[in-house]
Order: C-alpha cells, then structure tokens, then sequence
C-alpha cells in the first residue's frame, strides 16, 4: 500500500470540492425548473412541443456524458466564436471562457432530461381521483396542482433527485484533478 499516494490523492480530491460543489449546485438550481417544465409539456402532451421534448430527452439521457463534455467543450466555443466574431462582427473572446461555465452547461442539459423523467413519473403516481377532488370543491386546475398533486408528487420524487444529485457529483468528481483540468477517464 502506497500512503504517500493515498494521501496526495485525498487532498487533490478535498481541493475539487469547492469546484464540484458549485458545478452541481447550479446544474439543480438550472435542471429543476426547467425539468419541471419539460415534464409538463410530457404530461399535458402540447402539440408542438411535445416531440422535441421526447427527443431532447432521449437523446440527452442515451448519450454518453463524455461525448457531450466533448461537444459543448470544444465545438460549442467554435460555432460561437464564427457566430459572434464573423457573422455579428463583435469582438468576444470565445476561446477565453472558463471550462467551468461548459461543465454547468453539460451537466445542466443532463440534469433537465433527467429530472423531465422524474417529475413526469412522479406526477403520474398521484390518482387522478386527487384532482378531480379538488376541481369538485372548487380548486381551478392550476390550484389543483399547486396545492394538492405537486406536493405529493415531490414526496415521490425526492429519492430520485437525491440519486441524480449523487449521480452529478460522481460523474463529475472523477473528472477532476487537483489542478482543475479534466481527465479523459471515467467523466
């Protein structure tokens, strides 16, 4: 057993945590409205928007995380970059973004797929008989959601946002070394 390594490899893991702590926070504080909104887009299955939310959701939840690190890290700051130098003619130093705003953006984007899925099966847990309930005692519909579905529909999903959570900080923890850069491995 190697303890100096051991012990060089907890502090490079105690030095991420300020970085891992933050990427996550605001990928939720991002995936849950958002996520929320796509699960009642499913739900309610609107016309338009109902086929791009199955495919945005789809595509993001059997994509792997790797590949979209790679996509958003390098060729998102490209089409930005002929977007806004070339096409609108500014002067945006794309190139100079920080990685940790491409990490929130990924992991956001995965986020919201994810937490679609959870409120959608979340919400289609609670009997219909709940809302039809309140609707007879005079709640409108969007109070019947406020008040009565969402509340027990989010006692059912908050193990499920607990896993996604954990799921975020692992997949994120092990992509970064001590010096803030990202590891090619297990992202």
């Amino acid at each position: 057993m190697n303890v100096p390594f051991l012990i060089q490899t907890f502090w490079s893991a105690i030095k991420a945590v300020p970085i891992t702590l933050l990427i996550t926070g605001a990928s939720l504080l991002i995936g849950l409205p958002l996520g929320f909104l796509l699960a009642w887009i499913k739900i309610r299955k609107i016309r338009i928007l109902y086929p791009l939310v199955v495919a945005y959701t789809s595509l993001m939840r059997a994509t792997p995380m790797v590949l979209l690190i790679l996509l958003f890290y390098s060729t998102l700051p490209s089409l930005l970059n002929v977007l806004v130098n070339q096409k609108l003619h500014w002067n945006v130093k794309v190139f100079d973004t920080n990685s940790i705003i491409y990490a929130i953006i990924v992991f956001a984007l995965i986020a919201v797929a994810n937490l679609s899925e959870v409120f959608r099966s979340a919400i289609l847990t609670i009997d219909p008989g709940q809302k039809e309930a309140a609707l007879m005692v005079g709640l409108t519909p969007i109070q019947a959601y406020y008040r009565i579905i969402i509340p027990q529909a989010l006692v059912s999903a908050v193990p499920n946002i607990g896993n996604l959570t954990l799921n975020i900080l692992k997949r994120h923890f092990a992509c970064v070394h001590d010096d803030g850069s990202r590891s090619n491995g297990g992202c």
